[in-house]
Formats: C-alpha cells, structure tokens, sequence
C-alpha cells in the first residue's frame, strides 16, 4: 500500500470488505512506523493505517486498529477483549527471521480467524533462499544464487557475474543500494562479507537479471485461479543503479517511481507470470 498510495489502498480494500455480511467487528493489526529509519521500514505509516481503516469501516464494518508494537500480553487482553470476528492482519514484528510467522501463530492459538498467509508460508517467504529451493523444486524458474553465513561459502559453477547481493531475511529492500551489483566475483564476495555484519543471520548472492521490475498479486477467491492484473514499476533513469528497486528508492524517493498498472507486456509474458504466481502460491 506505501508503494502503490493509500487511495489504491482504499479502493481495493474498500471492494473487499464490502463483500463481507456487515456489520462485521475487525481487528486491524499492524506495526505502526513512527521513524525513517531502516529497522521500520517494513512497517505501516499512519496515513496507510489510516485510509484501511477508513476504507473497512465505509464498509460497513466496526474496525478497532491494533498496534502489535505493545507487549504481547497488553496485545492478547486487546484482542480478547475487542472479540473480533476477523483479524486484518499486516502485522510485520520486528526482531528475527520468524518475525513474521509470530502473529498468525497467535490468532491461531488464541482460535481467532485471520486474513493473510498462515505462520507456515510465512516463515518460508521470508527466507529468499529457502523460497529459491522451493521455487526449483517446483518447476519456477529462479536465477542462479548461493546462500552464505560465513562469507567462505564454495562457488557454485552456475553463478556467474553480474551479480547482486541482499539480505536473506529481509523486506523492503533493506540492505540494497545502488552498488548491490557486481560486474566481479571477488568484488560481490567483498561485499557479502560486509552484508554479513550488518544482518548476520544470512545474505543472498544472485545472479543479476536486468528488466523491468513487475509484481503478480494474487488473491483466494478473486478470481478463477486467483490472480490479478500484473504491475509494474518504472524507475528514475539512473545507470549506476542497474534499474534495482532499492531501498532509497522504495523508502525516501517513493514519488520518484511510477507504477505501471497493467504492467505492458506480452500476453505470453504475462500468462507465463501468471502460471508461475499460482505455482508458487501453492507451494509456498
């Protein structure tokens, strides 16, 4: 919703929600940004958090917003206390790689019905590398990557540069600039030892794939086999960058990036997208 602007957001919630039999009593959980900074990155602003719940309760609905940045006892007296038929979950957490899996284990545990990805998927899709296997187990093309921890890792033979190096565990394109690509492997291996200080817990280097970037949103139920219109996001003309959606651009120069909606592409591109989006959703 931060990329796309909180009035798509509207729209699209807006038409969700409408489909359920009102009045319904909605717990919005979310993690509420209140800093620039990277650690909040993946976080909600006031304004998104505003323009859902404002599109839910036009709806029709009663929605009470939750911020799951109090402690987790205060967070289960408000949800018990609220009684939600439906939990509207983007809560994102905060520390570890499991950060994400944390409350929809919760609403699990505490029997309340939610919206959004079980803790299972959850766990899965925030490791890229984990993802990757899965993707390739199942017939999805992937690039060529390795998985490192200490930085000593062996090559793979079918990892050739240009490459870029990113964070395994991480969203928002935390821990990717401008100089994310490499034109040379000692160079990428350099700068996926100094990845490793910062977010130790794993780092990915992928083969480099220049195009445009394009997202396939998929949602249960919408449709036949439930995806939508293909986006795409048309970036500043930027050499240097490589055309890589990173951080400075998804986080302080959102303006500057023009989404595409449809994405234009071939219709054998887009169909190919679209049997690998349900693919995927079904493995992972």
């Amino acid at each position: 919703c931060a990329r796309t602007g909180v009035g798509a957001a509207k729209v699209a919630i807006g038409a969700a929600a409408s489909s359920w039999r009102a009045p319904v009593r909605i717990a919005f959980t979310h993690n509420l940004k209140t800093a620039p900074d990277e650690a909040q990155a993946e976080f909600d602003t006031p304004e998104t958090v505003a323009a859902l719940a404002v599109a839910l309760t036009a709806a029709g609905h009663r929605v009470r917003p939750i911020d799951v940045g109090q402690p987790v006892a205060d967070l289960v007296a408000d949800l018990l206390a609220f009684g939600p038929d439906v939990v509207f979950n983007t809560a994102e957490g905060r520390h570890g790689p499991l950060r994400e899996a944390f409350y929809p284990q919760l609403f699990e545990e505490l029997g309340l019905a939610y919206t959004g990805s079980g803790p299972h998927a959850c766990v899965t899709t925030l490791d890229k590398h984990l993802s990757k296997l899965v993707a390739r187990a199942h017939g999805v093309l992937t690039p060529p990557w390795l998985f490192m921890r200490t930085g000593d890792e062996p090559w793979p033979l079918d990892l050739e540069a240009p490459v870029i190096v990113k964070p395994c565990f991480e969203g928002s394109s935390k821990g990717i600039d401008g100089g994310a690509v490499h034109d040379r492997l000692p160079a990428a291996r350099a700068a996926a030892r100094a990845l490793l200080a910062r977010y130790p817990d794993g780092v990915i280097v992928e083969a480099y794939v220049g195009g445009e970037d394009v997202v396939a949103p998929w949602l249960e139920g919408c449709t036949g086999d439930g995806t939508l219109a293909i986006a795409g996001y048309r970036t500043p003309d930027e050499p240097e960058r490589r055309g890589i959606y990173d951080y400075d651009l998804k986080n302080t120069r959102s303006e500057q990036v023009e989404v595409v909606f449809p994405a234009a592409l071939r219709p054998r591109t887009a169909a190919a997208i679209r049997q690998a989006t349900v693919r995927l959703v079904a493995a992972l």
